[in-house]
């Protein structure tokens, strides 16, 4: 669809403009082009309209994590620490160690970090994760993520990391800047949790063995947002040394 409404917006010079609406998936492009008239002060402007122009995709690299009844049994005791409050649980089919988030990704860009992961993933050696103390992200007045710990005392995941962060700065991905730290989510706060409950909570880390998880391999995901709850879609799977 093609509007054409030239000599009803005196705008500043500009080649092109893409504005890009997302919702729950679906893409569309709005492209503006500007181009002089030698008799006149406006600038006709022309809108093409493109649905489905390109399709993005929420991507990110992750470590899958299979729980075993010392998680399972943990994820139950913090649920009944939490009863009565708003809380997202993150279901233990969806459990995951998140590496890099890339966010909004094209398909040009998607290759380019399947590409890049793989020769990462061919020099990593297989590896394992232990579960250590839980903990929150927020304060303990106003937490809004519930996460359990994870430790890998080999360093080769944390230098796996480093290089696809590295590989994705390179390519001129903007990525958020805080510190990696290893965890699970466990859930996310929505309302209804008090300190009483933090503490109560927080002071059952002993009371559990620790899970060990074998991590035979990274996968690149696709995260596909719905009315239920994120769905993660493996694109590409890559098994480690």
């Amino acid at each position: 669809m093609e509007f054409d409404i030239s000599n009803k917006a005196a705008i500043p010079s500009m080649s092109c403009l893409i504005m890009v609406n997302r919702i729950w998936g679906i893409t569309s492009t709005i492209k503006v082009t500007t181009c002089s008239q030698s008799n006149s002060r406006h600038m006709p402007l022309t809108l093409i309209f493109a649905e489905n122009d390109e399709l993005m995709k929420r991507i990110f690299t992750a470590c899958k994590i299979t729980a075993d009844e010392h998680l399972i049994a943990f994820i139950k005791e913090t649920q009944r620490c939490f009863a009565g409050s708003a809380i997202k649980w993150v279901e233990t089919h969806n459990m995951h160690l998140t590496l890099i988030f890339y966010g909004d990704t094209d398909n040009l860009q998607l290759k380019r970090i399947v590409d890049a992961t793989k020769p990462i993933a061919n020099e990593c050696k297989r590896f394992s994760l232990f579960t250590s103390k839980q903990g929150f992200f927020g304060t303990v007045t106003n937490p809004k993520v519930l996460w359990l710990g994870l430790d890998e005392p080999t360093g080769e995941l944390a230098k796996a990391q480093q290089k696809l962060k590295k590989a994705a700065l390179i390519d001129g991905i903007q990525l958020d800047d805080k510190p990696f730290k290893m965890h699970l989510t466990i859930g996310r706060i929505n309302r209804g949790v008090t300190e009483h409950m933090m503490k109560q909570w927080l002071n059952t880390s002993n009371a559990f063995a620790p899970s060990v998880f074998a991590i035979p391999e990274i996968t690149i995901y696709e995260s596909l947002l719905t009315p239920k709850g994120p769905i993660y879609k493996p694109i590409t799977v890559f098994k480690l040394a």
